[in-house]
């Protein structure tokens, strides 16, 4: 038997072996046995098919065993060798999402689950349809524990792919940095929380679908990205996003029909009601706001979905703010929508399957000699426009479309013109333009300067003209386009896909900054991991707790330089530095020098030659009690703690303000802390000061209960007057009239329901 074979055995032996252990919950052993077994198997670095399956099959085990033992960097290690191992074994990916979990980094373990449920095997087999529910479970699981940041971070990162991709097209107009991304996504995810009134926000349930099932369309990703755009203040990139979702909405609908459609419009509501909050969302405080444009949109979401209540209330809260001048555009923005304000789109509104309908297209080229494009003022561009629709009789200015405008040193300036023709007279008129069009450049000349009634088209363009004609039957094609491309803003979806140029310039920032908090320090748990971040109340208000049972979970400010986090309750300040190393001797390493307001953390040889590292030194913020103070260090984890006494000289002065002991920052150069950032630990205070709180309490709630008493008494008491005069009332009608009638009777001025004779003795 050869020595491959034998020390295949031996692991085999000891695989079996430490799988017994973990049954049992034996860790710790099966660890010392699936190790043992690796290093048969690597021995001499000879390994077989046979031994590589093994391998990863111990590989797993181990880092499910180091996981349970709360080793997650070292079962991190080896879910990673065994995916290079075993890329394709679902088990691998589900093991690396383990050990990701366990460090908190639960946006890289979603990534790991969904690659271990793209790798469970065949639909129609039993034991991988339970596999792949297990992975389900656990993906939801871990979406429904991640933060609000954690969901914005996943959000950017997601919106990043489908643009690498190119799925969707990178921001063009503006854009910020991947920091204020996800500052500004996490902004939009918590609003939407707070108006939806839920625990959980509703993208927690957005983002399981979308990695369960990569359902992340581009419409959705633009309007979500015009979203997030909104809140780093880049609105001209914002509008042009949500453009580009209702452009894709209609895409995504070209075939649609029946109950389809219902969802079309709703979609088109929420994607023209994203349109109208990229154009007003700053108010009036952004040059690219423009509330006539947003009081369009808000009108076309209420049209393609009359029932929500937000697109309404955002539509009467903008409109009460138009002047009537702009007022009276959005009528006119309107108008031109549902006419067509874009390509041939406006030419859709009549029945294009009937008999009778019949669409000519008449494109006139211009060619004036020795003008140029200056000459080509707004002005003349209108006159054109509307003299020509004038004189072919088109329903409106639309219709006369600039198709191009061209120079060049040889040619001179030309002006090419689309004008759509639908009536039978308009269609004799464009041919008589055509015939007119034969004679020379003075003919030519005298037919167009008698189309225009103004003299400004001469005056500026000159005699000099040549004109050529073609006449067009677009019908046909009108009737295509009802049926695949009838949209507004479809242009932008086919640039999108036909041009593939390169970026001419770097967007550039908005014109306004998005504040990022939490530069000089961020909020975490003991353990190092981030915290949901609070929600701000006004008045700068945060929760205090006087009990340790309704205490939450700590939380401390760690400083952006990593090197220690804190923090403080009424009557303690917990310091944990970081940066000290695993392994030293306490009392042999570490020399910690605590003052009535100072700390100093460092290796014991500073203190006697000057030379060494200084872990820790700071002026404190306010004064403690060196005598009360105490720290301790924890060798395997390389942490050291330090608790320090306060000595609350405020508190003491003023004993009802208990606000006047919370240290704004640590030492006197540090970053100030926020008030409102996490709640406030009064647990602690000081035995005399929380007896006359408690007392205060006590007091305070027997005087609420007394005039709660007093109220309901009160109230009970105008209740029974209120019945006896309304009694009063009845009998004194019956005595006068006598008709019997109810108090609401009378309240209401009725006579003659029932009439009963009284009789006297």
């Amino acid at each position: 038997m050869g020595e491959d074979s034998l020390g295949a055995m031996k692991a085999d032996y000891l695989k079996r072996k430490a799988d017994g252990e973990v049954r049992k919950q034996n860790y710790r052993d099966a660890i010392l046995h699936y190790t043992e077994a690796l290093e048969l198997l690597r021995e001499g670095g000879r390994t077989t098919s046979g031994q590589d399956s093994a391998l990863h099959l111990i590989l797993g085990n181990r880092s499910l065993a180091l996981a349970r033992c709360g080793k997650f960097s070292h079962a991190l290690e080896d879910a990673d060798e065994c995916v290079r191992v075993s890329p394709r074994w679902a088990k691998a990916h589900w093991r690396r999402a383990q050990a990701l979990k366990g460090l908190k980094r639960r946006i890289e373990a979603l990534e790991a689950l969904k690659v271990s449920h793209e790798s469970v095997g065949p639909q129609d087999d039993e034991g991988s349809a339970k596999e792949r529910e297990e992975v389900e479970k656990e993906i939801r699981r871990v979406v429904v524990s991640l933060r609000r940041e954690e969901i914005a971070e996943w959000i950017v990162g997601a919106l990043q792919k489908l643009q690498d991709r190119k799925i969707i097209a990178p921001a063009k107009v503006e854009d910020v940095t991947d920091e204020e991304k996800v500052e500004a996504c996490f902004r939009h995810v918590k609003i939407s929380q707070q108006q939806s009134g839920t625990p959980k926000s509703p993208y927690h349930e957005k983002v399981h679908e979308w990695v369960l099932h990569s359902s992340l369309e581009p419409a959705e990703a633009y309007e979500l990205r015009s979203a997030m755009y909104c809140r780093a203040k880049c609105l001209r990139q914002a509008q042009a996003d949500a453009r580009m979702a209702i452009a894709h909405t209609h895409l995504r609908y070209s075939e649609a029909s029946g109950a389809a459609i219902m969802n079309k419009y709703l979609d088109l509501a929420r994607a023209y009601h994203q349109l109208g909050v990229a154009y007003t969302c700053e108010a009036k405080d952004h040059a690219d706001v423009d509330l006539t444009q947003g009081v369009k949109c808000f009108s076309q979401a209420c049209e393609y979905d009359s029932k929500e209540d937000s697109y309404q209330s955002k539509l009467k809260e903008f409109s009460e703010q138009l002047s009537p001048q702009d007022a009276k555009r959005v009528q006119d923005l309107l108008r031109e929508v549902r006419a067509g304000d874009y390509r041939q789109g406006h030419l859709l509104a009549g029945d294009v399957d009937g008999k009778d309908f019949c669409v000519h297209q008449l494109n006139v080229s211009l060619r004036f000699g020795e003008r140029t494009r200056k000459n080509l003022t707004a002005g003349v561009r209108e006159e054109l426009r509307r003299s020509f629709a004038t004189h072919f009789k088109c329903k409106s200015p639309l219709d006369v479309q600039l198709s191009f405008i061209k120079f060049s040193e040889e040619a001179g300036l030309e002006v090419g013109l689309e004008i759509h023709l639908q009536a039978s007279t308009s269609l004799k008129l464009a041919q008589e333009f055509a015939k007119g069009t034969a004679g020379g450049p003075e003919s030519c000349a005298t037919l167009l300067y008698e189309l225009t009634d103004g003299n400004a088209v001469e005056q500026e363009l000159g005699r000099d003209v040549a004109i050529s004609t073609e006449l067009l039957d677009i019908t046909e094609t009108i009737r295509a386009q009802q049926k695949a491309d009838d949209f507004e803003f479809s242009y932008l979806v086919c640039e999108t896909a036909e041009r593939d140029e390169p970026k001419e310039s770097e967007p550039s920032r908005p014109k306004t900054e998005i504040e990022l908090p939490y530069k000089m320090y961020r909020l975490v748990h003991a353990d190092g991991s981030p915290c949901e971040r609070a929600d701000k109340h006004g008045f700068a208000m945060s929760r205090v707790y006087y009990s340790k049972t309704e205490l939450p979970d700590e939380v401390y400010v760690e400083l952006c330089d990593s090197s220690l986090r804190w923090r403080q309750s009424s009557d303690e300040v917990k310091i944990i530095l970081l940066r000290v190393p695993a392994g030293l001797r306490a009392s042999r390493d570490l020399h910690v020098q605590i003052l009535p307001d100072y700390v100093k953390c460092a290796t014991r040889n500073v203190a006697r030659s000057g030379e060494g590292e200084v872990y820790f030194e700071g002026q404190l913020c306010r004064g403690i009690i060196p005598e009360q103070s105490l720290w301790e260090y924890d060798s395997d984890n390389g942490l050291l703690t330090v608790y320090l006494k306060k000595m609350n000289l405020e508190l003491l002065s003023t004993s009802h303000q208990h606000a006047n002991m919370w240290w704004p920052r640590l030492c006197a150069d540090h970053a100030e802390i926020q008030w409102d950032d996490y709640e406030k630990d009064y647990s602690d205070l000081p035995e005399p000061i929380m007896r006359q709180h408690e007392k205060n309490e006590l007091q305070s709630k027997i005087l609420n209960n007394l005039e709660y008493k007093e109220r309901l008494k009160n109230e009970s008491l105008q209740e029974a007057d209120e019945v006896r005069r309304r009694l009063r009332q009845e009998r004194l009608h019956e005595m006068r009239t006598g008709e019997r009638l109810s108090w609401v009777d009378l309240s209401q001025g009725k006579t003659g329901r029932s009439k009963v004779t009284i009789r006297r003795g």
